[in-house]
């Protein structure tokens, strides 16, 4: 099963890609995620949602399998 994780900035209203994703970090009160915007700064936000995306599983060539 693949995952991707996405991080969706209530601030901003956006979806942010994972690849973006710098760093989260999680404390006793808040948590926050530091990422990369469009224009390649880096953006904090203590105001987000966790998303997390299930990728359809990749075909498997049965024969390929079939020679191992």
């Amino acid at each position: 099963m693949k995952l991707e994780l996405k991080i969706h900035d209530k601030n901003t209203d956006r979806l942010i890609d994972g690849e973006a994703i710098q760093m989260i970090e999680f404390f006793r009160d808040k948590a926050r995620v530091f990422y990369t915007d469009d224009e390649g700064y880096t953006v904090f936000t203590d105001n987000f949602e966790i998303v997390i995306e299930f990728l359809p599983p990749e075909p498997i060539d049965l024969r390929e399998e079939q020679k191992k």
